[in-house]
């Protein structure tokens, strides 16, 4: 995903959604993520079209299993059952894949990188391959309805930029509908074509009772990481400032990594970079300097990039391009 950007719930309604299998599934709350573990009350899907997601104002129904906006990764287990497997390199998240599913499942480490902290923070629907080596090896073919509004890879994000509550804070790529505990992100990355993914991101609301974690400062290693041969380990930094997978949000740090990223042949670290100067954010807006990394990620082989271009940059023309 193009950064993913890299976000107690009030449940509106209840819906019942006809999945796999015979009958009609009865929604069963997890607990809104407290720790509790979600019992499903069908059996585990064995194939992506057994898939059914139901999101209406600030409730959620996965296969006829209420979610709360703050799961746990083990309250996707309940549903979906063990991942495929796991990605766990030390960066900002271990990525857990359901390859007949075409589902993907982020995990923040702890504080000190010892483990997962076992909270689940976004789930990824894809509707087509991801460039990464966590890229699940089917793609999804389940039903995700939004307030009534079915998404699919035949939609284009003009037709779902006309959805009431559609907003974009990132790119004119991506489009985010937010319900506070959790965001409804998905994105475009070839202009008037097709949808590639939808993504809900959990833990989006902070409880404002709760003390704000201090802000990790950026150790030396992690400083020589960056500027030296780990520069993946750079933008991962970065997505966990970008996000607040780091303790809390700061713009400004994940901007200054994703450069060191970038300028050191990383392609998610410039594809990052250019979401940033595109949006303005942790730094000035700066549609040619978005246009820009963007043209370095599609030199360095990823090649979704090569059709990103800011709406205002007219350096192409200029290039005589």
């Amino acid at each position: 995903m193009l950064a993913p950007m890299r976000l107690p719930i009030v449940v509106a309604c209840v819906i019942v959604v006809a999945c796999g299998g015979p009958g009609k599934p009865t929604a069963v709350p997890t607990g809104g993520g407290s720790g509790g573990t979600a019992k499903a009350p069908h059996r585990i899907p064995q194939q992506t079209i057994e898939v059914h997601v139901v999101i209406a104002a600030k409730a959620i129904l996965i296969n006829g299993v209420e979610l709360g906006g703050k799961p746990k990764v083990t309250d996707i287990e309940a549903i979906f059952g063990k991942p495929d497997r796991t990605w766990d390199t030390g960066g900002a998240n271990k990525i857990h894949t359901w390859d007949k599913l075409g589902l993907l499942v982020y995990e923040p480490y702890d504080a000190d990188g010892s483990g997962g902290d076992g909270r689940c923070i976004s789930a990824t629907f894809t509707f087509k391959p991801m460039s990464t080596s966590f890229t699940p090896s089917t793609n999804f073919g389940g039903t995700i309805e939004l307030d009534g509004k079915l998404f699919s890879r035949a939609l284009s994000l003009t037709t779902v930029l006309g959805w009431p509550g559609a907003t974009q804070p990132y790119t004119k790529a991506s489009i985010v509908f937010d319900r506070e505990d959790f965001h409804v992100f998905t994105i475009e990355e070839h202009s008037g074509k097709h949808l590639d993914l939808v993504e809900i991101s959990f833990w989006q609301k902070r409880d404002v009772e709760q003390p704000r974690k201090p802000q990790p400062r950026l150790t030396k290693v992690d400083e020589d990481n960056c500027k030296t041969s780990d520069v993946p380990h750079c933008s991962n930094r970065a997505l966990a400032y970008q996000t607040g997978t780091a303790g809390r949000r700061n713009f400004e740090r994940a901007f200054e990594l994703a450069r060191i990223a970038c300028a050191g042949g990383d392609v998610f670290g410039c594809v990052m970079l250019g979401n940033m100067h595109d949006a303005g954010k942790g730094t000035a807006l700066n549609k040619p300097e978005a246009t820009t990394a963007w043209k370095r990620a599609c030199t360095l082989g990823y090649k979704p990039a090569c059709d990103l271009k800011s709406p205002l940059d007219d350096t192409s023309q200029r290039d005589g391009q």
